[in-house]
């Protein structure tokens, strides 16, 4: 009897042990089926275009044209952007080939805080024209009795307005004087 209950034992064991050898090697391949599955969820069905992909991801903002390539555009704007505003530009979360510039959150008030950071997303229309397009995003949080914490992003159009009022002509002026 005993031994009829150590075989079984055992076998059960090796079963036991194959099976997580078995989910062991099937893991990576899940991971990515479920990697493809989030990306195509993420896409919405209207993208036409890398610049659409990269519009629907950011939300809603503002954008302009400018009469330059994308890496001159995005130089230009790291300039104007050191030189004008108050802004400084996140390297962390900034990439040239991606046309992508955050700016690091600019934190406001002692209780009641807010901060405000910029996305800026860059996409190259033909070889001499380039879109821009700017969203300046705000949170909130209270520090006073240690509150919950940062609420989620959201766009704040009147300071996306006037940050663009500032960024599109600096930006123009800065392209000239690459140019001279």
């Amino acid at each position: 009897m005993r031994s009829k209950m150590s075989l079984s034992f055992s076998a059960l064991t090796n079963f036991v042990l194959a099976l997580a050898v078995i989910m062991v090697s099937n893991k990576p391949m899940l991971a990515q089926q479920q990697v493809k599955q989030v990306q195509q969820a993420n896409t919405p069905a209207h993208v036409t275009s890398v610049f659409d992909h990269v519009t629907a991801a950011v939300g809603s903002g503002h954008k302009f044209m400018i009469k330059s390539q994308k890496d001159e555009a995005f130089e230009a704007i790291v300039r104007a952007l050191n030189i004008r505003g108050r802004y400084t530009v996140d390297a962390a979360d900034s990439s040239k080939e991606a046309g992508t510039i955050t700016t690091v959150p600019v934190i406001t008030g002692r209780f009641s805080q807010t901060a405000d950071y910029a996305v800026i997303n860059i996409a190259s229309l033909s070889k001499s024209t380039s879109l821009v397009r700017v969203s300046m995003y705000e949170q909130k949080r209270n520090t006073l009795l240690g509150g919950p914490g940062w609420t989620n992003p959201k766009v704040n159009d009147q300071a996306t307005e006037a940050f663009l009022k500032m960024l599109q002509p600096a930006t123009v002026v800065e392209l000239e004087r690459k140019l001279k």
